[in-house]
């Protein structure tokens, strides 16, 4: 089973339980026993979530404030996994003002009422942060350093945006800002706006933890862009060229593991243990000899099916995950091959 720190059962809030994450994380806790009952905030009816048992739903979007606070009222902790995801940097821009609004504002708006309730605050952020500026290739990336370095004006508008969403959030609206009109082209949408967020939840929220995570994988798991999936195409989908490569991240993280580094953190959070205000959820980074052989098998998979061998650019992009494995030594990663043969074997 699954149980926190000191096998507390708690009420468990989640935003954004009807995503990718969301759905595995509900039941996983619920079926644990980590969470006596979960209740989530969704725009629209979910039959998968309402038909879990212990799962209650609230009808609401993120900035509807009446039913955020009807959640956040009904939990012990409240873990925020919503978030707008990218599409590629041109169609990124295009909806700048979207990514900025749901990314940065909303994850601020979680933040004061859970400040406002009293309630401890799980927020899921990403290691595109570190896109936000120029990093070295090969350099170990860890919580414990400054981000990369941005350019002035990326910089400029970073610290007007997190200054306006932070007074927003205080007033409980939504309300446009031209401070923020002109994002800076050159900058990751992505990475720079839940930047933004993150850094408003760690000003407003009075007991926070920030989760930057690597790419997830594991059964249940619906996102793209993951080994898994390469693999799962290869063997089905018979595409041409099949993008298989290593370019986001060379550190997968499966889902099992996200999920018990939820339950031990709500623990933690809604006793008296301290915990960090930001960890890298990254798994063990991929091997030149796992790469190999992960080519390899998609490579004789490709030969199967009779299509073009994929190509095997690799780009060295670590995160470390020190400040959690020294506050949860009791968290345990799955190594990459037994993960991977966990997916295949159950049919996901």
């Amino acid at each position: 089973m699954i149980r926190g720190h000191d096998e507390q059962v708690m009420k468990i809030g989640i935003i954004g339980a009807s995503g990718t994450l969301g759905r595995v994380a509900v039941a996983s806790l619920l079926k644990s026993g980590a969470a006596r009952s979960i209740t989530a905030l969704i725009r629209r009816p979910d039959r998968k979530l309402e038909e879990i048992a212990g799962c209650s739903t609230i009808a609401g979007g993120l900035f509807d404030v009446p039913a955020l606070q009807q959640l956040v009222r009904a939990s012990d902790v409240v873990v925020n996994l919503a978030a707008r995801n990218p599409e590629g940097q041109q169609k990124d821009l295009e909806s700048a003002g979207d990514f900025l609004e749901l990314n940065g504002l909303g994850a601020a708006l979680v933040a004061e009422v859970t400040r406002r309730e009293r309630k401890p605050l799980i927020h899921f952020s990403t290691v595109a942060v570190y896109e936000s500026g120029a990093y070295e290739e090969s350099r170990l990336l860890t919580e414990d350093e400054p981000l990369p370095a941005m350019g002035l004006a990326i910089e400029s508008y970073f610290a007007a945006a997190v200054s306006v969403i932070v007074d927003q959030a205080e007033r409980l609206r939504k309300d446009g800002d031209s401070t923020l009109a002109d994002f800076p082209t050159e900058a990751p949408v992505y990475g720079l706006t839940k930047l933004i967020g993150e850094s408003c939840v760690r000003a407003i929220s009075e007991t926070v933890c920030c989760i930057r995570m690597c790419d997830v994988y594991g059964p249940g798991h619906e996102s793209r862009g993951v080994v898994t999936d390469h693999l799962e195409a290869l063997r089905t989908d018979g595409r041409v060229n099949v993008d298989f490569d290593f370019r986001s991240t060379v550190s997968f993280i499966y889902i099992r593991d996200v999920i018990v580094l939820i339950a031990l953190l709500a623990s933690r959070m809604t006793g008296t243990h301290d915990t960090p205000k930001i960890v890298n959820l990254a798994g063990e980074a991929v091997s030149e000899a796992q790469f190999a052989e992960l080519l390899r098998v998609a490579a004789d998979t490709a030969d199967r099916v009779g299509i073009c061998h994929p190509a095997g650019a690799r780009y060295d992009r670590r995160y470390s995950t020190e400040v959690l494995q020294r506050q949860f030594p009791e968290l345990s990663f799955t190594p990459l091959s037994n993960g991977l043969r966990e997916t295949w074997l159950s049919g996901s």
